[in-house]
């Protein structure tokens, strides 16, 4: 094999190994964006959950993972949102849950949109795997 194929070779191996870099970090960040999805949707349950508690209940509040504190609900019908910048602003329950669907809906979006980039990437990573199998045999 001469040098110039030997040098093709070689940047075709270092270009397929960028490749298979991408599509790990694009899994990583997929399983992350299910993982939000996840928890959003428990928290939608939960938000419709404690809306259905009358006037002023007692209930156990999660502080932490596994770990829970009882608590008095005195307005199950509103909750306070984080907006950003310090700042909460009272919504009912249809709103949060409103919220929290768009939320799933642009993190879904962001999931196709990624899927199909690893599907790009996974094509190319197969034409340059079909390159270096024939650069090899010759």
């Amino acid at each position: 094999m001469g040098e110039g194929k030997t040098h093709e070779l070689q940047e075709r191996r270092m270009e397929l190994h960028a490749h298979e870099q991408k599509l790990q970090q694009i899994q990583q960040y997929l399983a992350a964006l299910e993982q939000q999805v996840a928890e959003l949707r428990q928290t939608s349950e939960a938000i419709a959950d404690i809306a259905k508690l009358k006037g002023e209940t007692s209930s156990f509040v999660p502080v932490s993972s596994g770990i829970f504190v009882q608590a008095a609900v005195a307005s199950p019908a509103e909750f306070l949102v984080n907006v950003g910048a310090h700042t909460a602003v009272k919504k009912s329950k249809d709103e949060v849950l409103a919220l929290i669907s768009s939320q799933v809906s642009d993190i879904q979006e962001m999931q196709q949109k990624l899927a199909e980039t690893f599907l790009q990437i996974k094509a190319a990573a197969e034409r340059i795997q079909m390159d270096i199998a024939h650069l090899s045999r010759e």
